[in-house]
């Protein structure tokens, strides 16, 4: 199963049991399923502020081989640091969006 298809299903079945407890009257198993449900969420915003670091690393590493070749006067190297830097500037809005932030 992939990362985010448990993240949907743990939060999933965590509100789930946290609701049937409730309605039941069963503390044990709402307390289960709302703490299935955070540890889901937790682990879904961990997955995707370390998607954003890994975008912020790319996007600078990007600016690093741009400069570079602007110094250098390296236009494969400066256009190569350009897609790069977009590359990764991509992955961290990706990021922000799925975690509701927006621009």
């Amino acid at each position: 199963m992939t990362d985010k298809l448990t993240h949907t299903y743990n939060t999933q079945m965590g509100t789930a049991k946290e609701k049937l407890g409730t309605m039941v009257g069963n503390e044990g198993l709402a307390a289960a399923g709302a703490e299935q449900r955070t540890r889901a969420e937790a682990a879904r915003h961990a997955a995707l502020t370390e998607k954003k670091g890994e975008g912020a690393e790319q996007a600078l590493q990007g600016e690093v081989e741009r400069g570079i070749g602007r110094i250098t006067g390296d236009d494969d190297l400066r256009q190569h640091g350009a897609a790069k830097t977009s590359e990764g500037t991509t992955k961290m809005k990706s990021a922000d969006r799925a975690m509701g932030h927006t621009e």
